[in-house]
């Protein structure tokens, strides 16, 4: 099984999961097969977003794949966080909160989204390992990305 799991910093195991899927500055992609553990730099983390959501700034292309209404063309957008870790071929994201947009792309994508309450990447692990992982519910991080 192939996990994603967003950061704050880049130090493996004992990097610090992110409250934030979209803006950590980390993605740690875990093999559990083949026990390897790759960080990646997020490429979505610095952007800022107005009263409706857009992006306005964003790093993976140029302004003219957004929609004239100011929107994104599709949830599965390279700017989008849920498109962004579907494109790293992973099965799972282990998190603490995922915003409503980028938990409905992962979905569609096929890809499992489970709560976790450890603090690290090897405390994540560790529950995944010992079978304590629930499949996230309620705990969406509040804000612009549910429309409030």
């Amino acid at each position: 099984m192939k996990i994603c799991i967003p950061t704050e910093d880049n130090r493996g195991l004992d990097s610090r999961i992110s409250g934030h899927v979209g803006r950590a500055p980390y993605h740690c992609i875990v093999d559990t097969v083949s026990e390897s553990i790759e960080m990646r730099a997020n490429g979505g983390q610095h952007r800022e977003h107005d009263a409706v959501g857009t992006s306005s700034s964003c790093n993976d292309h140029s302004r003219s794949q957004h929609s004239p209404a100011g929107g994104r063309t599709a949830p599965q957008h390279m700017c989008d966080a849920g498109g962004r870790i579907r494109s790293y071929g992973v099965d799972a994201v282990l998190c603490s909160r995922i915003g409503s947009r980028a938990r409905a792309a992962l979905e569609e994508g096929g890809i499992a989204v489970f709560t976790v309450w450890g603090s690290t990447v090897g405390a994540a692990l560790r529950e995944a390992q010992s079978g304590q992982l629930r499949p996230l519910t309620n705990e969406i991080c509040p804000g612009r990305h549910d429309g409030r």
